[in-house]
C-alpha cells in the first residue's frame, strides 16, 4: 500500500526490489551466521545464539507497534464508538474488491502464476538438509549451502534494481522478458541436479544453489506485486489484493512442505526427487504463464 500510494507506477520495481533486497539478505546472513557459529561452538550453542536473536527482534518489532498505536491512540478511541457498523462496511467492501480483483481473468493467471512459485522456495528451504543428509556435509556447510540461496536472490534482486534504475519505465517489459528466460534455467538446475547426484562436489551444488536462486527470486517478488498495485491504484485495494493472493499462495506453500515432509519420512532420496521434479515443472509453468501475461497486457508495460 505504502508503495503503490507514494511511488509513481514506473518506482515500483524500484521499491518491491529494495524490500526483497533486504528480506533475503536478512535470510542470508541468518543462514552464514549459523554456520559460523556452529562450526565454532556446537549446534546447541548456536540455536541459543538464534533464539536470543529471534526474542530481540520480537522486542523491536513490539516497540515499534507500541509507538504506532500510540499515535493513532485518538482515532482508534473515536472509531470504537461505530465499530459494528463499520466492519460490516469494511467487510462487504472487502468481498466486492475481491469478487472484482479475481472476476479478472488475468487476475486467476496471476493466482496460478504465484502458486507456481512456492514449489521454488520449497526447492530453497529444503537446500539445507538435502545437503546434509544426502551430500553428506557437515551441519556448518549445509547451513552455508541454504545460504547459497538467499544470497543468489539478493544478486538476482539487485541486478533487477540496476536495470530498472538505468531504463525506467520502459525496462519493464526487458525485465519481464529476461525473467521468463531466468525461469527455463531455474528449470534446467535441478534437473541437472537430479542426473548428477552423487558426482556433485560440494562447490558445485552450492554455486548451483545460489544460482537458482538467482534465476528464480525475480519471478515473486515483482509481477503479482505488480498487477496488484496496478488494478488496485485507483480504488486503493491494492493490498487488499496483494494480501489475499499471497495467502492463497502461503496455503499452497504449506501443503507443499507437508507433502514433501510426508515423503521424507518413507525415503530421503524419494522426497529429494520429488522436490526437484516439481521445482523444474513450476518454472516452466511460470515461463509460460509470464509469456501469456506479457502477451495479454501492453498497458501494463506502457504506463509510466
Amino acid at each position: 500500500k505504502i508503495l503503490s500510494e507514494n511511488l509513481a507506477a514506473s518506482q515500483w520495481e524500484v521499491g518491491l526490489c529494495t524490500i526483497g533486497i533486504g528480506s533475503r539478505t536478512g535470510a542470508w546472513m541468518t543462514s552464514e551466521f549459523t554456520g559460523v557459529v556452529t562450526k565454532a561452538v556446537g549446534w546447541r550453542d548456536a540455536v541459543c545464539f538464534v533464539a536470543m536473536a529471534l526474542c530481540l527482534s520480537a522486542g523491536m518489532m513490539q516497540a515499534v507497534r507500541a509507538c504506532t498505536e500510540h499515535r493513532s491512540e485518538g482515532v482508534a478511541v473515536s472509531s470504537a464508538v461505530s465499530f459494528g457498523s463499520l466492519l460490516a462496511g469494511h467487510l462487504s467492501t472487502t468481498f466486492r474488491g475481491l469478487v472484482e480483483f479475481f472476476g479478472c481473468s488475468d487476475s486467476l493467471l496471476i493466482l496460478c502464476f504465484t502458486i507456481c512459485q512456492q514449489p521454488l522456495w520449497v526447492f530453497g528451504n529444503f537446500l539445507g538438509v538435502f545437503a546434509h543428509d544426502i551430500y553428506g556435509m557437515s551441519p556448518a556447510d549445509s547451513a552455508r549451502a541454504s545460504g547459497a540461496f538467499p544470497a543468489g536472490q539478493v544478486a538476482g534482486l539487485a541486478c533487477a534494481l540496476l536495470a530498472v534504475l538505468s531504463g525506467g519505465p520502459k525496462r519493464r517489459r526487458s525485465v519481464y522478458q529476461a525473467m521468463s528466460w531466468l525461469a527455463v534455467v531455474a528449470a534446467l538446475i535441478p534437473i541437472y541436479l537430479m542426473m548428477s547426484l552423487g558426482s556433485l562436489g560440494h562447490r558445485e551444488f552450492v554455486l548451483l544453489a545460489g544460482l537458482q536462486g538467482f534465476c528464480s527470486v525475480m519471478l515473486d517478488y515483482i509481477p503479482p506485486s505488480i498487477w496488484c498495485m496496478y488494478l488496485g491504484r485507483d480504488s486503493g485495494k491494492g493490498a487488499l489484493y496483494m494480501s489475499v493472493l499471497y495467502f492463497i499462495a502461503d496455503l499452497a506453500l504449506t501443503v507443499w512442505s507437508f507433502c514433501v515432509g510426508v515423503v521424507r519420512n518413507h525415503s530421503e532420496h524419494a522426497a529429494f526427487q520429488v522436490v526437484m521434479g516439481m521445482a523444474s515443472f513450476c518454472a516452466l509453468a511460470s515461463t509460460f504463464l509470464l509469456l501469456v501475461h506479457i502477451a495479454r497486457n501492453d498497458r501494463l508495460f506502457e504506463d509510466k
